[in-house]
């Protein structure tokens, strides 16, 4: 008969230890799925400025700018660019079509402490973070950076800076 009086005084142990812990695994639970939908954001962006450069390059390959004062090339380059980051989105994305902002530019002189002699292209892509969930922290910025130098002595390097 004891372990009847134990079992019953028990009983109600599991559902008093559940409510215990469920304000502490909710947002546990919900920043854990908030933390995955930025890094499938910055993950996209960098996809995008990856396609971009790319784009880019092969822009600049067949018609190429002397110097980033060409104002006849320069542009055909960046647009080519530009064009390539959203087509990423659109086709892969499209929820992150309207937060998207690629821009690409023509660089000369030092990336990064490296000298570069001839034109370089670098693309950022800003991306505004819109949380699911509602959770915003001040480091959940998905906004990503990517620099390419491009060497004209070989064909087509493109280099990470």
């Amino acid at each position: 008969m004891r372990r009847r009086r134990g079992r019953a005084r028990e009983r109600g142990a599991a559902v008093i230890e559940f409510a215990l812990t469920l304000p502490l695994l909710v947002p546990l639970m919900l920043f854990m799925i908030e933390y995955g939908h930025y890094f499938w954001v910055t993950l996209n962006a960098v996809e995008a400025a990856k396609m971009g450069l790319a784009a880019a390059v092969t822009q600049n390959n067949t018609t190429p700018a002397t110097s980033c004062a060409d104002t006849t090339n320069v542009p055909i380059v960046t647009l080519a660019g530009q064009a390539a980051a959203v087509l990423y989105f659109t086709t892969n994305t499209p929820s992150l079509v309207s937060v998207a902002t690629p821009t690409v530019t023509c660089v000369s002189g030092t990336i990064n402490g490296a000298t570069v002699t001839n034109p370089s292209w670098q693309i950022i892509v800003k991306m505004d973070f819109r949380p699911l969930i509602g959770f915003r922290l001040r480091w959940l910025h998905a906004s990503t950076t990517l620099s390419g130098g491009i060497t004209y002595s070989t064909p087509a390097l493109i280099r990470t800076l």
